[in-house]
């Protein structure tokens, strides 16, 4: 899950597809990590599937920081 809230950081109009893709994990399995994550709220999507973008709530930003920067 770290994995992907650091995507979302670096790219906020990431696809599910294209996280599956840069994880080398289904998309199946992106879905229920998203789902997890909004629940916990981690993440939140900002507008529709098309034009939206995922943000990351403040609370979370320092907890999943990626280390690399």
């Amino acid at each position: 899950q770290k994995e992907i809230v650091v995507n979302m950081q670096k790219n906020p109009t990431i696809t599910y597809n294209e996280l599956a893709e840069r994880l080398k994990i289904n998309p199946s399995a992106i879905q229920k990590h998203i789902k997890k994550l909004k629940e916990k709220k981690v993440i939140q999507r900002m507008g529709d599937k098309r034009g939206g973008y995922w943000k990351i709530m403040n609370k979370a930003k320092d907890e999943y920081k990626n280390n690399n920067s």
